[in-house]
């Protein structure tokens, strides 16, 4: 199970009328310390600050130097521009090789980076997304630099659609990626905030369904029968106002009924690899 998983949460909804019993496999970590590296404001109106993303190559720069033994440096920004702004900067500042690691990268690139560096070869630093945090292992990686982002769907109310907001993430996200700098030995990682807000962080990471546009999960959900999901038992319960907004948006696409049920319309909507309101568009 993943390190950042809800047990006690999944075992409520597994367990019916009392909890599954969840299994712990105790292991001995390797030494982690925790630097704390405030900087500025990490977000203006434009996104991510410049100022912050200096920040952070600052803080890289000075997590290779002061890197303890042989071990190289995994980055966390959140996005991938982000990613190429950084890594472009300490190009320009270190002699250890920069590579990216994030979903526009190569499937070559993206080996290379998770492969880990061969005798000889030079300190490496890997800038990553939220892709290293826990679907990949970059091997030899003794440092990680945190820039504590997260970037989340977000619903747009005025629009009624969602989009990515860049936010802090959660604690549970944090301590994740703060452990990849000790999966294979001691290691260090250096955040780039202070103690007070990674202490007050969001324990989990908030359920996609509670923030996101969800025309598409309840088509979906429509069309396999179940309007809503309302007999199903569902980890996270969908936002009433949410799916009262979200419905009647699919009401208007013709897609389902005033009870939420799929009408012939819906149903061949559902079969298009595109949000509703395209896979409308299309037909």
């Amino acid at each position: 199970m993943s390190a950042t998983a809800d047990a006690a949460g999944l075992a409520r909804l597994l367990g019916g009328k009392s909890a599954a019993p969840v299994v712990g496999v105790p292991a001995v970590p390797h030494p982690l310390e925790a630097r704390f590296a405030p900087g500025p404001q990490p977000t203006d109106a434009r996104g991510v600050s410049r100022d912050f993303l200096r920040h952070v190559v600052d803080t890289t720069v000075l997590a290779v130097e002061d890197r303890p033994g042989d071990g190289d440096v995994l980055a966390f920004l959140p996005g991938a521009r982000e990613v190429r702004v950084v890594a472009e900067q300490l190009r320009g500042r270190i002699a250890a090789e920069v590579l990216e690691l994030h979903g526009q990268v190569g499937a070559r690139e993206q080996d290379r980076a998770i492969a880990g560096r061969r005798a000889g070869d030079r300190p490496r630093v890997v800038v990553s997304t939220n892709l290293a945090e826990s679907s990949v292992t970059v091997n030899g990686v003794s440092v990680v630099v945190d820039a504590g982002l997260s970037r989340e769907p977000r619903r747009d109310a005025a629009r009624g659609m969602s989009g990515l907001a860049t936010v802090r993430c959660a604690r549970s996200s944090a301590d994740q990626r703060a452990g990849r700098a000790a999966r294979q030995g001691p290691g260090v990682v250096w955040r780039c905030y202070d103690e007070p807000t990674y202490l007050a962080l969001r324990p989990q990471v908030t359920p996609e369904s509670q923030t996101a546009d969800l025309t598409g999960a309840l088509l979906t959900l429509a069309a396999w029968g179940t309007p809503r999901g309302e007999s199903l038992r569902l980890p996270s319960p969908l936002p009433a106002a949410s799916v009262q907004g979200d419905e009647a948006v699919l009401r208007s696409l013709g897609a389902v009924d005033d009870a939420g049920r799929a009408t012939a319309a819906g149903r061949r909507l559902a079969e298009i690899p595109a949000a509703p309101r395209w896979a409308r568009a299309l037909v």
